[in-house]
């Protein structure tokens, strides 16, 4: 390839003057520095003789390398390329970058890692300014040979990096303002084609709109990733899925998969699974159709969640998922086939048909919710339509009109059990020749007219052993026999309508509950369980809606309506498991309990359980327990903790304690690793914990390395973020004028009173409240999930200050809190403010 630069470069190539840029690639000779055309042999570019100008389009030839070291700079002219078919090396220093950036202030197009090219490494580089006039990628990889580590990519010209049909992977790199407003589609890293690679603890900040793209082929691998301050956290997705697409979790429930128009489909003979933890955003009218396989694997307290992307949610505002008669349907014997599992789909119902439709389709639905549907529920329609479903919770769809929680119709006989169907217009309408079945052990209560209203004529719908909200059963008012043989009955409970056979029927007795233990992971494969039962019953204990035990429980104390219980469950297999209970007596039979969701894993060598960071700063000590989002102590081992930490100055330590147990009694050793690849020893407390001590800095993903014995296990705990809201500030300056003096108390709200008390922090590892701001008014409080509203008592000449009321389920309490230059005793309401 030859571009003469200019005259004299043309005229020292005929002379053969060696020059250093001539030495150090094939090509054209060149001033110092200055290099163009086709490198063919190992070449280094070093911080001598840089800034590295690349004057055209520069191609690496296969089976050569190219190394660039600490320090050196490239320049890069307008529109210009490095592409490369052998291998790239870059290897900078946190001290000392490898830079690319334009030359002369023009946009440079971009690093292009060609198929089968490789291995290539990129380490502790600044990619700038690139992207071309074209609108492309700053590094674009087409191979799967590529590790691009400790990498900043901002302000592109197009976008940062583009990522297709390879799967490399991508590690401790951030992308910073890293689109341009006219990429299409608009994302800082974009994935395209059948790309899986592997996105470890990179951080995403002040992209606008998107900071990722993933094409519906492409199947990421992801943890510790960070999505901060962009205009849309999370990643855009759209398109059909043509083979068979795994999209993870993105680590907190704020990252989510943005659906936009035209929205999702799952083709014939494809398939799309959601892991657990997961949540999917749509926008308005949108939804996702499914013609193959529909794989919702969420877990017990790590569910998926389908949602609006709108932040006022209100019912209505997306579609609906909607399984066709090409979808798959789900195998009993082999667990294949369409599955949604532990899911949640709120505020859809853009259709009359509701959230979920069934359209001559049978998956199972086992364990999901759907609330807060514009119109319906759920319909399962057509004489293929055979779905199991398990599980579901129906509720909150209170359309005057369409507001029916489940309807069957066209011959649909869904079979449903154990579930639940509450304050909905309808709880279930069947017509049309629908047969289902709704037994047993499924409840209906506080629906607003009938539970279930059947319009099938001369067919009996089988609804025995299910609790009607009442211990006296349904209210039939229609004195006609019907075609299930039955008359009239009036019990306080539900209205039912003719056709349906509600004879026997369960609430009877007080339903049963859980005390210990509590949602989260368990150590021991048999626990003991206790909590409160009808006294002189028999007590059935599920898992997952299949019987595992039964126990007698005596009388009750003082003649009350419940007895405690202890019953040590069967051996649970290692991994998550959903408890739930009933009673069954001569008297009667219990609705089921609440589910009890834990996971078993007694070889663990990490307890989540006593797990906890801690910081001191300003005289606040600041404690934060390892929860996830459902406020359980569990290792999900995806990054779903997000912990929190304050900045200091000029530093913040910061310290983590651990219980770490060795199953077969070795002493054990830990490494702690955090943040861009510091470790840290950790060392006894004393206290059946091991700590360590290190600085706040950047934030970034925690990790565990433990030793027991000749065994090494790794547990990837979570992110730690830095916390950038939760302080006082004087409201007429604004945000520059922090407030010292300031005393912060959180209050929780106790349904029993239904009003606000202080919470009782110290019961949650000893953290503080009230608290008492410092020199940057920084405070903080890290409570379980529930409704709270703070009171704030101003420093001398500001006023006080009450909260409006935050629900909090992940997020810590830290919102930032204005507090007037006025009289002290003044009293201001503040809406929800921003929160981490």
């Amino acid at each position: 390839m030859f571009r003469p630069r200019h005259i004299t470069a043309f005229l020292l190539l005929l002379l053969a003057v060696p020059t250093l840029a001539a030495a150090s690639y094939v090509g054209p000779a060149a001033p110092t520095g200055e290099v163009c055309g086709t490198i063919a042999a190992d070449t280094t570019w070093g911080s001598d003789g840089s800034p590295w100008t690349l004057t055209c389009t520069i191609r690496v030839e296969p089976g050569v390398t190219l190394t660039i070291t600490e320090g050196a700079r490239l320049r890069i002219a307008y529109d210009v390329d490095l592409e490369v078919a052998g291998r790239l090396v870059i290897l900078g220093t946190p001290e000392r970058l490898v830079t690319l950036d334009p030359e002369g202030g023009g946009q440079w197009g971009g690093v292009v890692l060609l198929a089968g090219s490789g291995p290539h490494t990129v380490r502790d580089a600044v990619f700038t300014g690139g992207g071309g006039a074209r609108l492309r990628a700053m590094l674009e990889v087409r191979t799967d040979d590529a590790l691009i580590e400790r990498t900043l990519f901002q302000d592109s010209a197009g976008t940062s990096m583009d990522v297709r049909d390879a799967s490399p992977t991508i590690r401790r790199s951030r992308f910073l303002k890293g689109v341009s407003s006219r990429a299409n589609p608009g994302a800082a890293l974009r994935l395209f084609g059948s790309s899986k690679p592997f996105l470890d603890s990179n951080s995403f900040e002040q992209n606008d709109p998107f900071p990722m793209y993933i094409e519906t082929s492409a199947s990421p691998r992801m943890f510790g990733n960070r999505f901060e301050y962009n205009a849309f956290n999370g990643v855009l997705l759209f398109g059909t899925v043509d083979g068979e697409t795994v999209l993870p979790n993105l680590g907190t429930r704020s990252a989510m998969y943005h659906v936009r128009s035209p929205g999702l489909i799952v083709a014939r003979d494809a398939s799309l699974t959601f892991e657990a933890g997961a949540t999917i955003a749509f926008g308005s009218g949108l939804g996702l159709r499914v013609d193959g396989t529909l794989r919702v694997l969420g877990e017990p307290g790590r569910e998926v969640v389908f949602t609006t992307e709108n932040p006022a949610k209100t019912p209505g505002q997306w579609s609906d998922i909607r399984l066709s008669g090409r979808s798959t349907a789900w195998d009993p014997a082999t667990g294949a086939g369409s599955l949604i599992s532990h899911a949640i789909l709120e505020y859809a119902g853009f259709n009359i048909d509701g959230a979920l439709t069934i359209a001559d389709s049978s998956p199972r639905i086992e364990n999901t919710t759907i609330r807060q549907s514009f119109n319906r529920g759920m319909t399962v329609r057509g004489e293929s339509a055979r779905p199991v479903i398990v599980g579901l919770r129906v509720e909150d769809n209170r359309d005057p009109v369409n507001g029916i929680g489940l309807y069957a119709t066209s011959g649909a006989a869904p079979d449903i059990s154990f579930s639940i169907f509450r304050r909905n217009q309808i709880g279930l309408k069947a017509d049309g020749g629908a047969t289902p079945r709704i037994e047993p052990h499924n409840v209906f209560r506080d629906n607003e007219t009938f539970a279930v209203l059947s319009e099938v004529g001369d067919q009996c719908i089988e609804a025995k052993n299910t609790s009607w909200g009442a211990p006296t059963g349904p209210v039939d008012a229609s004195g006609r026999a019907d075609a299930c043989g039955l008359g009239t009955h009036f019990g306080d409970g539900q209205l039912v309508s003719d056709g349906v056979r509600y004879l026997p029927f369960e609430g009877q007795l007080a339903t049963p509950y859980f005390t210990s233990p509590r949602c989260g992971t368990l150590d021991d494969d048999s626990p003991t369980l206790s909590g409160y039962a009808p006294p002189d019953s028999e007590l059935i204990l599920y898992d997952r809606y299949v019987e595992i035990a039964r126990t007698s429980v005596g009388p009750a104390e003082g003649g009350g309506s419940l007895a405690a219980f202890s019953l040590e469950a069967p051996a649970l297999a290692p991994g998550p498991h959903l408890l739930v209970l009933r009673a069954e007596s001569p008297l009667g039979a219990s609705a089921p309990s609440e589910p009890l969701a834990v996971r078993s894993d007694p070889d663990a060598f990490v307890r989540a359980e006593g797990t906890f960071l801690r910081h001191d700063l300003d005289g606040i000590v600041y404690t934060q327990p390892y929860r996830n989002a459902s406020g359980c102590a569990e290792i999900a081992d995806d990054g779903s903790w997000q912990a929190y930490a304050h900045p200091g100055a000029p530093s913040t330590s910061v310290q983590i304690h651990i219980p770490v147990v060795c199953p077969g009694g070795e002493t054990p050793s830990a490494t702690l690793r955090y943040g861009e690849g510091g470790e840290y020893a950790m060392t006894d407390t004393g206290e059946g914990r091991l700590a360590a001590t290190f600085e706040l800095g950047h934030g970034g993903p925690v990790e565990v390395d433990v030793a027991c014995g000749d065994t090494l296990r790794s547990y990837r705990l979570g992110i730690l973020n830095i916390a950038a809201n939760g302080f006082a500030y004087d409201a007429k300056i604004g945000f520059d004028r922090r407030l010292a003096g300031a005393t912060v108390e959180l209050y929780r709200y106790d349904p029993a009173w239904a009003n606000f008390f202080p919470w009782p922090a110290a019961d949650y590892y000893d953290q503080q409240n009230p608290q008492v701001t410092g020199f940057n008014g920084w405070y903080g409080f890290h409570p379980p999930p529930g409704r709270y509203r703070a009171r704030v008592e101003g420093p001398p000449g500001y006023g006080d200050l009450i909260t409006e009321e935050v629900f909090i389920e992940d997020q810590p309490f830290m919102i930032n809190l204005p507090l007037p230059p006025l009289a002290a005793g003044l009293i201001i309401y503040l809406p929800n403010a921003s929160r981490p």
